[in-house]
């Protein structure tokens, strides 16, 4: 039969990790057997089935270091899940993070999906409880962490028909200590609801009211009160069975004053004190006074980096109040102060939220640790610093071209053909030199005929003067001397179809492979000759960096053909016409001067990259000019 009484959280609702289902009154009659029963082979497989029942593990084992190594005391479901095989492997890393709280984590195995949990059994030296947590249960960690470490001092280095001896001593320490036992055996279920219910309010306020009236509930004292740090005060966020509480009223400042006392001391503060510690509690004094409390106590919570952050304030009227299980208590405290803390601090404005966070930052910062992520935090701020203050020479690059302004455009003299191609870019040639030869086929043809025209005239003519036919004769001469005209053109075209070079120079445009056989028309560009004297580099600069583009600019040029070398240049002018390049866009032509002379291999029309100096700059806007201008472009910003 299922417990209807139980918490969600122990209910049987699923199936363990056997398959079998679990009765949370049976589990726990049979957690409270354990603390009478002999430590012998069955309290270990019974200690080992328990504990991983009530933690949802799918497997456990005990074990115990040793000089010999590591000893099973038992294990339960082990050889099915295969923790057996995995457990020896896994057992130096847990045993190292159990640490000053009890407990760690580590991943089961690289191909199971679960945490391997280590818990030390605080009552037996050197042993420690694993548990094989399924990943399904990794959100409900902390409780079942909680649940662990709550049935962890049932193994005692004391067998259990000796431990009962000693707990009836008679000692007024040993009585305090079994009342004490006996609370947090009969609360165990009743802290882990505790537990869960103030985890599951999203509210601050909410969060912080269950907790100071589950207390109060589960110690039956009067009054539970919570305070929160604020620096070297503390202020009243929550009190047992009040939902509103004047923050400016005597009670809550003298409740306040007491947390702040307690805040002093860093530890928890009994008045009228228990022990003979010596602590002064004054407030503490005054509060009991002025409320009528007979017993007050106030417990520093801490939070992850170990400092006090809130402080819990119990208060009784009876002066002989109910034990406190404080162990058990700490450990409840210990398990929701995280959410409560993410709680406190997500409810705060946003300048308040951002100090704390700058505030952690600060700490952090000076702490000795994470020397890595500091060492590249701190290169970091300096690239960054360097970027804001420091300067860098601002270089224009364009595209670079060595021109001439000696040169001459050869054209076809008539339309035709290309028959004969002698040169291509690129050779240098002499004065008078043949470059290409046009067909003259036709040429030849036309000159025959029209020679024997000429002739057929000066025959006619001679005819006719023989006869007496003055008229005849002056016709036959003057279509003569018509033929002879169109002779002389086409003898005047034989000599132009040789294309010859006007000087010495060099071939900079006109390739053999394009131009041999291929069809011309009269003024067709054939080649371009230009004479290797008077270079200059003419720059093809974006529109976007005209404005850095100043007269007397100077720079270096580096020709593509020798990229090692970089040549020194000025600028003496700006075309200030934009070429349209669809590619890149509007390209202005700047003529600069070189500053060294030109080297004997230099030819007209070699290209390079040219770095124009702009002068100095800051760093940051050289790297985010052109995203920023973009960025304007595109907002008119």
């Amino acid at each position: 039969m299922n417990d209807p009484g139980a918490p969600r959280s122990l209910r049987p609702a699923q199936p363990d990790a056997a398959g079998a289902r679990v009765d949370a009154k049976a589990l726990l009659a049979a957690i409270f057997a354990l603390r009478r029963t002999a430590q012998d082979d069955r309290f270990w497989l019974e200690f080992a089935r328990c504990a991983a029942l009530l933690c949802r593990a799918q497997a456990s084992i005990c074990a115990r270091v040793s000089s010999e190594g590591w000893q099973v005391l038992a294990d339960w479901n082990a050889q099915e899940s295969g923790l057996s095989a995995r457990w020896l492997a896994l057992a130096p890393d847990l045993f190292e993070r159990l640490g000053e709280k009890g407990f760690g984590t580590v991943p089961a195995g690289p191909s199971t999906p679960a945490i391997a949990l280590g818990v030390r059994l605080s009552g037996l030296n050197g042993a420690m409880l694993v548990l094989e947590i399924p990943e399904a249960e990794r959100p409900r960690l902390n409780e079942l962490v909680l649940r662990a470490q709550l049935i962890s001092d049932i193994p005692s280095d004391q067998v259990g028909a000796s431990a009962e001896p000693a707990l009836k001593a008679g000692s007024p320490s040993t009585e305090r200590g079994l009342a004490l036992s006996t609370e947090s055996r009969g609360t165990l279920l009743g802290w882990l609801d505790l537990v869960i219910q103030v985890t599951r309010h999203q509210r601050f306020g909410a969060a912080s009211l269950a907790l100071v009236n589950g207390i109060a509930a589960q110690t039956g004292w009067t009054q539970v009160s919570l305070g929160w740090r604020r620096g070297p005060y503390v202020r009243m966020r929550a009190i047992s069975h009040l939902d509103r509480f004047e923050r400016r009223a005597d009670h809550v400042r003298l409740i306040e004053a007491a947390m702040e006392e307690t805040l002093d001391h860093d530890v928890p503060v009994h008045d009228p004190g228990l022990d003979p510690t010596g602590i002064p509690t004054i407030a503490h004094n005054r509060l009991r006074q002025g409320l009528g409390f007979a017993a007050l106590l106030s417990i520093p919570l801490r939070g992850d980096d170990d400092s006090t952050e809130a402080v819990l304030l119990l208060a009784h009227d009876d002066a002989n109040p109910p034990p406190v299980p404080i162990e058990t208590l700490e450990l409840a405290l210990q398990m929701v102060m995280p959410w409560l803390a993410a709680l406190e601090l997500r409810d705060r404005w946003f300048g308040a939220r951002l100090g704390h966070h700058l505030n952690r930052v600060a700490v952090e910062t000076v702490r000795i640790n994470h020397l890595g992520r500091k060492s590249l935090a701190i290169a970091c701020a300096a690239l960054l610093l360097y970027g804001i203050f420091g300067t860098w020479p601002h270089r224009i690059d364009a595209n670079a071209e060595l021109v001439t302004d000696s040169a001459q455009l050869l054209n076809s003299p008539f339309d035709g053909y290309m028959d004969q191609v002698l040169v291509t870019s690129g050779d240098t040639v002499r004065q008078g030199s043949v470059l290409a030869v046009l067909d003259r086929q036709e040429l030849l043809l036309q000159e025959s005929e029209i020679r024997a025209e000429i002739r057929r005239f000066a025959a006619e003519s001679e005819k006719a003067r023989a006869s007496g036919n003055t008229a005849d004769v002056q016709i036959s001469l003057a279509r003569r001397a018509q033929a002879q005209a169109r002779l002389d053109r086409t003898l005047y075209q034989l000599d132009q179809a040789r294309i010859v070079a006007p000087f010495d120079g060099v071939i900079v445009e006109g390739e053999r492979r394009e131009l041999l056989g291929s069809p011309v028309r009269r003024g067709d560009k054939v080649f371009r000759v230009a004479k290797v004297e008077g270079l200059y580099v003419t720059l093809y600069i974006p529109e976007s960096d005209m404005r850095f583009i100043t007269a007397q600019a100077r720079g270096e040029i580096s020709l593509l053909s020798q990229p090692d070398r970089n040549y020194p240049i000025e600028i003496e002018a700006v075309i200030p016409v934009a070429q349209v390049k669809p590619q890149t866009g509007n390209l202005f032509m700047v003529r600069a001067k070189l500053l060294e002379q030109p080297e004997s291999w230099w030819r007209p029309g070699m290209t390079g990259l040219a770095r124009i100096d702009a002068g100095r700059q800051n760093i940051l806007w050289l790297i985010t000019r052109r995203a920023i201008d973009a960025l304007r472009m595109k907002l008119w910003w």
